[in-house]
């Protein structure tokens, strides 16, 4: 018997193969080996980090390839920080990376975004404001009402 043709998971197989290769690829391998590898603490600074569904940050959000940064929420206070290991980034660099990790999931592929708190608008980086442009609703929590006792 011969049942319907699933199109999107053929899709999502023929993705996940390409990745496979990719990862046990010996020239790929050695150029991530050759970038610098650091976890950047932001807890000492006013922003959290943010995280989506598309985690990876790839080059600030600019272009995919190559991959000269990548960046990857831990928490909302350790950021993962891939780059050019000849390359020295200082405390202001560091923080416009942070902003910038923030601002690009916002324009990601992901389609939930997840933060640890409420999203505020900062005298200069509007976050809320942001998320709700690109995401084009209104970024308040929903919970769930609390359970009512059998009292």
């Amino acid at each position: 018997m011969i049942g319907r043709v699933d199109y999107m998971a053929m899709a999502r197989n023929s993705v996940r193969e390409h990745m496979v290769r990719e990862i046990r690829d010996g020239d790929v391998i050695e150029y991530f080996k050759k970038k610098s590898w650091t976890i950047v603490d932001v807890s000492a600074e006013t922003l959290e980090l943010i995280t989506s569904d598309s985690p990876a940050v790839i080059n600030c959000g600019h272009s995919k390839s190559p991959v000269h940064m990548l960046t990857l929420a831990l928490n909302p206070s350790k950021l993962f920080l891939m780059q050019p290991a000849a390359e020295t980034i200082d405390e202001e660099t560091l923080k416009a990376i942070v902003v910038c990790h923030n601002l690009s999931l916002l324009e990601s592929d992901g389609q939930f975004l997840y933060s640890r708190s409420r999203l505020e608008d900062g005298p200069i980086i509007k976050l809320r404001t942001a998320a709700e442009l690109y995401f084009g609703r209104s970024t308040e929590t929903h919970h769930s009402p609390p359970e009512q006792s059998g009292d």
